[in-house]
C-alpha cells in the first residue's frame, strides 16, 4: 500500500522522469508512475516494481522503465491478484500495473500486459507464513486500502 501511495505521490507532484538507472532525474514532468505485482513465480510474489511509464502506455515494460524494486517482508507472498469494476470480476490476474498521472489522482489499473483494456478496482491479496491474509484495495478514484480477511480495513 504504500509503495502504491508512493507512485500516486511522484505521479501528482510532478517528480521528473529518473534519468538512465534511477541515480538523479530530468527536466521531464510528463511520465506516469507505478507499481507493478507480478504472480507468475514465487520470486517475484515477493516483490513489488516501482517504476516510471516511460512510453506512457500504463504498464510496467522491463528494464528501463524500473526505479526500484522492493521486497514484501516477513515471509508474505502475493497470493492473488484479481481486477474488475467496482469489484473483483476478474481473478485469473497473473501481472497487474497501477499507474498515476499528474494532474489526475486517479489510478490507472491494467493486467496481464494489456495496455489497452483500464480498469476501476483492483486488488492484491497477501499471505503471510503464518497464514495471515491481508487485501490491498485500489479504485480508481484513487482510493487505497488494506483490509484483513474479515474485510476489517485500516
Amino acid at each position: 500500500a504504500l509503495t502504491i501511495r508512493n507512485a500516486q505521490s511522484y505521479g501528482l507532484n510532478v517528480k521528473s522522469k529518473p534519468v538512465s538507472g534511477g541515480a538523479s532525474f530530468s527536466s521531464e514532468f510528463t511520465y506516469p508512475y507505478g507499481v507493478r505485482f507480478d504472480r507468475t513465480s514465487l520470486n517475484k510474489a515477493t516483490k513489488v516494481v516501482f517504476f516510471v511509464d516511460a512510453n506512457l502506455n500504463g504498464a510496467y515494460d522491463a528494464p528501463g522503465e524500473e526505479i526500484s524494486t522492493s521486497n514484501i517482508k516477513r515471509g508474505s507472498k502475493v497470493s492473488a491478484l484479481c481486477v474488475g469494476s467496482g469489484s473483483c470480476t476478474i481473478s485469473n490476474v497473473n501481472t497487474l500495473d497501477i499507474t498515476f498521472k499528474r494532474p489526475d489522482p486517479n489510478a490507472i489499473i491494467k493486467i496481464n500486459g494489456n495496455t489497452v483494456t483500464t480498469y476501476t478496482y483492483a486488488e492484491i491479496t497477501l499471505v503471510s507464513t503464518d497464514g495471515g491474509v491481508k487485501k490491498v484495495s485500489v479504485r480508481s478514484t484513487g482510493q487505497i486500502n488494506v483490509c484483513d480477511n474479515n474485510n476489517v480495513c485500516n
